[in-house]
């Protein structure tokens, strides 16, 4: 009888790893998320002056160290295939992750990418012309389709 019969959340040690997993990343994408809110971002400017033009600079860089153990776990992590893409599907799934990179370049044209990145003040208007029109955030757009677009593994 195995523990899941039992009512046990976990079957395996296995499965504990990947619920923590998955915990690692919910906060991770709690606390990025909090960061990029404008309530969060006025009262780190008010409480820490020095920091206020530099903010976007401060976020990019805690986005980073927050998401290197992250991925260094993943990429130590055994990956197990769960679901494997024939060739036809396969490469119409290559075709479609080329166009979401190519759909990121073409975004990336209606950023001021200094600004983007910190290294300069970000304008104070939303730019809402080209894919920005239509997608409000086309890099996370064009990463989730490169993501989706895999092999279905277990990490």
């Amino acid at each position: 009888m195995s523990l899941l019969s039992k009512g046990v959340l976990f079957v395996s040690d296995h499965d504990t790893e990947y619920f923590l997993f998955l915990a690692a990343w919910a906060l991770y994408a709690l606390i990025h998320s909090a960061a990029a809110c404008m309530t969060v971002k006025r009262l780190v400017q008010h409480h820490v002056r020095a920091l206020a033009p530099h903010y976007r600079l401060a976020y990019n860089a805690l986005a980073v160290v927050l998401l290197v153990p992250l991925v260094y776990v993943m990429m130590a992590t055994p990956e197990f295939v769960l679901i494997e893409w024939s060739f036809p599907i396969r490469l119409v799934l290559i075709l479609v992750q080329g166009g979401a990179l190519v759909f990121a370049a073409v975004a990336a044209r209606h950023y001021d990418m200094a600004a983007f990145l910190g290294l300069r003040e970000e304008p104070s208007e939303l730019c809402t012309s080209g894919v920005l029109a239509r997608v409000r955030h086309p890099f996370y757009t064009s990463l989730l389709i490169v993501v989706w677009c895999r092999d279905l593994t277990t990490v």
